[in-house]
C-alpha cells in the first residue's frame, strides 16, 4: 500500500478483539485477536491471532497465529513468523512457517526461510540455507489444454512451462 492509495491503517498502539472486515486496502501495525477478512491488499507488520485473507498479502515483521488464504500472492520477510496453514497462488518467503502450504503455482523459499509442515505446490524453489521439515509434493505447473503434437515440443518430450513473473511483479 503506497501513500497514494486509500485504505485503513491500524497503528501500533491499536488493539482489536473481534473480526475485522474491509473492502479497501489495509495496513496492520497493531494487534488483532480475531480474523482479518479483506477484499483488497493486506500489509501486516503487527500481530494477529486469527485467520487472515486478502487479495494480496505482505508480511514484514509480523507474528501470525492462524491460517492465511489468498487467491493471489503471499510475500513474507525474514522477521515474520506464521503458525498456521498458508493457501495461495504464489508464495515468496524468507521467514518461518509452522503449518502446511498449499501453493497453486510457485513457492520460493529464500535462504533464511523455514517450514515445518507439508508442502503441495506446482513448483518449488528452495535456496541454499533454507530449512524444511515435512513432505513435499510438486504437481507441476498447469499444462496446456491440449498436449503438443509430436515434434512440436522440446526434444525431451516435455511441454514447456509458463514462466512465472519475477518476485514483486503483478500479473494484473
Amino acid at each position: 500500500m503506497t501513500g497514494a492509495e486509500s485504505g485503513s491503517i491500524l497503528v501500533e498502539d491499536v488493539w482489536i478483539e473481534g473480526t475485522v472486515r474491509t473492502s479497501s486496502p489495509v495496513r496492520v501495525m497493531g494487534h488483532i485477536k480475531g480474523d482479518l477478512l479483506a477484499e483488497d491488499q493486506v500489509v501486516i507488520s503487527g500481530d494477529i491471532e486469527g485467520d487472515v485473507s486478502g487479495r494480496e498479502i505482505f508480511f514484514a515483521g509480523a507474528a501470525i497465529r492462524g491460517d492465511v488464504k489468498t487467491a493471489g500472492t503471499i510475500q513474507m520477510d525474514r522477521d515474520t513468523a506464521i503458525t498456521g496453514d498458508l493457501t495461495a497462488r504464489r508464495v515468496e518467503m524468507t521467514g518461518s512457517v509452522e503449518g502446511n502450504l498449499q501453493v497453486a503455482e510457485t513457492l520460493f523459499m529464500g535462504k533464511t526461510a523455514s517450514v515445518q509442515g507439508d508442502i503441495t505446490a506446482g513448483a518449488v524453489s528452495i535456496a541454499e540455507g533454507a530449512a524444511l521439515k515435512g513432505q513435499v509434493e510438486v504437481r507441476g505447473l498447469a499444462e496446456e489444454s491440449e498436449p503438443p503434437a509430436p515434434g512440436d515440443g522440446p526434444t525431451d518430450g516435455e511441454a514447456p512451462l509458463d514462466v512465472a513473473p519475477e518476485p514483486g511483479e503483478s500479473e494484473e
